[in-house]
């Protein structure tokens, strides 16, 4: 031992290491001990039916805005004495018939949207598979299509398509349908199948799912060090 380490606090020597109380194998305990989240996202396919849903509950909200302003205008002026029918001709009980009649049609309508549903499984993994399954799709889809320009959407749609299917197929490791059946995990060319049969806002919702699942907020490390309450780490 040199000068510079018999400085150092924390560095002297020590006989080798006995297995008993006290002392562990270092490798075993990582290898042991150590976890990867899943999360889980689903698709539904029926989204003839998702984009009349989304039709109902905006029908829905600009009806309830009319029956609100309605309403509001009828108590400034003191319009109890008068018709249900205002004067642009709409009767405030036809509004709330349609509106009980939207909120039957959409549970039916929603109801066949989550029938047709297909919940992918992600297993999170490290920081090295993350970074490299991006990097090699970005490399090989720039060897294929050239590295284009940021303001080509055109470009820059099919860019994030090709990620989106490396990650799909790197990190998915389970699929079910809505009655719970299990298939095997599809392969690249079963994952293009299903992009190709969803519209931009399922697969942008589908992207973004994703980025986040494989990001693992690390909040629960600080309410770990923080202690449940209390602790030396601020929480939020």
């Amino acid at each position: 031992m040199n000068d510079t380490e018999e400085n150092v606090p924390g560095i002297k020597e020590t006989p080798g290491l006995v297995p008993g109380p006290g002392t562990f194998s270092f490798e075993d305990f990582v290898v042991g001990k150590s976890t990867f989240p899943k999360f889980r996202h689903t698709v539904y396919l029926d989204q003839a039916a998702g984009v009349k849903l989304q039709d109902l509950i905006d029908e829905a909200e600009n009806i309830q805005l009319k029956i609100k302003r309605y309403e509001s205008s009828r108590d400034l002026e003191n319009r109890s004495g008068l018709s249900m029918v205002d004067e642009t001709g709409i009767d405030i009980s036809d509004l709330n018939d349609r509106l009980k009649a939207i909120e039957v049609e959409m549970i039916d309508v929603e109801k066949s949207i989550a029938d047709t549903g297909l919940t992918l499984v992600f297993q999170v993994s490290t920081i090295d598979k993350l970074t490299s399954v991006v990097r090699d799709a970005e490399k090989a889809f720039t060897k294929k299509h050239g590295r284009g320009n940021d303001d080509d959407i055109n470009h820059m749609s099919m860019r994030s398509r090709f990620v989106l299917l490396a990650q799909l197929a790197a990190y998915c490791v389970g699929v079910e349908d809505a009655q719970g059946n299990t298939a095997p995990t599809p392969d690249e060319k079963g994952f293009t199948l299903l992009l190709d049969r969803m519209i931009s806002s399922e697969s942008v919702r589908l992207l973004q799912a994703i980025n986040k699942g494989l990001d693992s907020a690390t909040t629960w490390a600080e309410r770990v060090d923080a202690g449940f309450p209390g602790g030396g780490a601020v929480v939020a």
